[in-house]
């Protein structure tokens, strides 16, 4: 019996799958997280920030993601964030969803790792006291959740191909 052969039919209903091979889903904010909080303004005024990007297009680079711009933003707002993202090469899957859990499930939560000022990822203030995601805290945090991820998903495929 293969080493992961039960958990098949699981990681083909909950993982989406990009350029032909299971992605790993990551919901992120934008507001707080990616730009600093300032909702109001255009976004060719607002403030990002840099380690954001960094550390996103690190991990495109080397996992196998699949985006879930995570936000309230809608309209023109959204609009303007997803373009942002994709101008700087964070490519956005999907807005507030991850479309593979309604075969699976009726729930609302999205399934996926989640990167939010208003989560439990650490935050600090700046200068102007606005609360921004700590990046270096959630690369030391979440690159090695992301590796074993890989791992697991790259023997999964592994197996699956020598079947």
């Amino acid at each position: 019996m293969r080493k992961y052969q039960g958990f098949k039919g699981e990681i083909d209903e909950c993982f989406p799958r990009v350029n032909d091979h299971i992605a790993i889903p990551i919901k992120i904010d934008f507001d707080g997280t990616i730009a600093y909080h300032c909702y109001e303004c255009p976004i060719q005024y607002m403030e990002i920030n840099g380690r954001a990007i960094e550390v996103l297009k690190k991990w495109s680079e080397n996992y196998n993601l699949y985006i879930i711009l995570y936000t309230t933003r809608d309209g023109k707002k959204l609009k303007e964030a997803v373009d942002f993202l994709n101008q700087h090469g964070i490519g956005v899957n999907a807005v507030n969803d991850n479309p593979l859990q309604k075969e699976w499930t009726t729930s609302n939560k999205i399934y996926g790792f989640l990167i939010d000022d208003m989560s439990t990822t650490k935050v600090f203030y700046d200068a102007k006291d606005r609360a921004t995601v700590d990046w270096d805290w959630v690369d030391e945090t979440f690159t090695p959740r992301l590796e074993r991820m890989k791992k697991f998903i790259d023997e999964i495929e592994s197996e699956t191909k020598n079947e």
